[in-house]
């Protein structure tokens, strides 16, 4: 998975703020002639800083918790005016070097992986539900992958997310025209707090271009493969022309955001960060299509390296993926809100490491074969 896949992905699932920071450009705006504003935006300008530093000491305070986590509940809003709500919740287990992401759709279906530290190895746990016989209930079975060497996929690329600074640029996005502000204080679920509102902008620093070299190196395929697909030469290049482009569009793209974050009055304990921001959909077809003959081809591979014949395995493919499911017209999305609830100790969701998780190799969990 590309870098820029992730960062897409945490800007729903996860706490916005782990990728925020300060630095960057400011915009340049013309001086004015009122002498007096000079002093009073020095005195807004420290006062910011002041808020600042203290938001930064309270994340700061919060991961160096042994164990510390959230619970991030995701609105997602149409046009319609309807909505629904996923939750992830989050689990950082330094003392045992353990960490937990859990997903829970609007449906009831939920996603749970666990990425752990055992000796010199690191190992990635997921868990695959398997139906049977149409039932509604299935079964769901844990793989333990070793993952030492994944860039992603492992407890240390988790730990490591940690050491960034809250509104401070990061590898992946510049943060400029940091300000904060008290609101006031209020009371939350029977808790005293003080009330922040953060204001910046984000501009993301994107990702390497995509090549038909490096599709087909992060595929695993030869041309001699790309071949077996009819029209999957063409949808590679197509693919590429396209999300290169969309990548351009997005690194030109600066975000203005808002965040409201609530620390504890008597303590200023880190308990709950809000945002809310605008979406656009992207129609991108040729990544479509080319998603669809991707799924083909590892299908085909799949059925050819257990020794069926191509005309064999290409009607088992064909079949499998003759019928294109017709979909309900979509209701476009307008605009995500989010809700990070900070928590520690035994407030944090339990990490409970399934025993009987099957062991297996990173080339058997990419290649499908459990």
């Amino acid at each position: 998975m590309k870098k820029r896949s992730k960062v897409l992905m945490a800007l729903l699932c996860a706490a916005a703020v782990l990728t925020a920071g300060c630095g960057g450009k400011a915009d340049t705006k013309e001086e004015k002639a009122d002498t007096g504003s000079d002093t009073e935006k020095e005195e807004q300008t420290s006062e910011s800083d002041e808020y600042l530093a203290l938001i930064q000491g309270a994340y700061e305070q919060y991961k160096a918790e042994g164990i510390h986590g959230e619970k991030n509940e995701v609105t997602e809003k149409r046009a319609d005016g309807s909505s629904e709500t996923s939750t992830w919740i989050y689990t950082m287990n330094k003392d045992q070097q353990q960490y937990m992401s859990k997903g829970i759709w609007p449906d009831g279906g939920d996603y749970v992986a666990y990425y752990t530290k055992e000796g010199e190895n690191e190992y990635f746990y997921n868990g695959v539900t398997t139906y049977y016989d149409d039932s509604e209930e299935g079964v769901k079975t844990y793989y333990k992958v070793l993952s030492t060497d994944q860039e992603y996929e492992n407890y240390s690329y988790y730990l490591d997310n940690e050491k960034e600074k809250p509104y401070e640029s990061s590898e992946y996005y510049d943060i400029s025209n940091v300000n904060v502000t008290k609101e006031g204080e209020e009371e939350l679920d029977g808790v005293k707090v003080q009330k922040f509102k953060v204001e910046y902008k984000r501009q993301w620093k994107g990702d390497d271009e995509d090549t038909r070299e490096s599709v087909l190196a992060e595929n695993e395929w030869t041309e001699e493969d790309v071949a077996l697909i009819d029209g999957m030469s063409d949808a590679i290049d197509a693919y590429i022309e396209e999300t290169n482009a969309q990548m351009k569009k997005d690194m030109d793209k600066i975000d203005q955001l808002t965040e409201t974050i609530y620390l504890a009055s008597e303590d200023n304990k880190l308990i709950r960060m809000e945002t809310e921001y605008d979406y656009e959909d992207v129609d991108m077809p040729a990544s479509e299509v080319y998603w669809d003959l991707r799924n083909k081809l590892v299908y085909l591979k799949d059925l050819l390296s257990e020794g069926l014949g191509k005309d064999e395995a290409m009607g088992m493919v064909n079949e499998a993926y003759g019928e294109t499911m017709e979909s309900e017209d979509a209701i476009a999305v307008e605009s995500y809100s989010s809700v990070t609830t900070y928590v520690t100790g035994d407030a944090c969701e339990p990490i409970e490491i399934p025993a009987d998780a099957q062991e297996i190799t990173w080339e058997q969990y990419e290649n499908g074969e459990y």
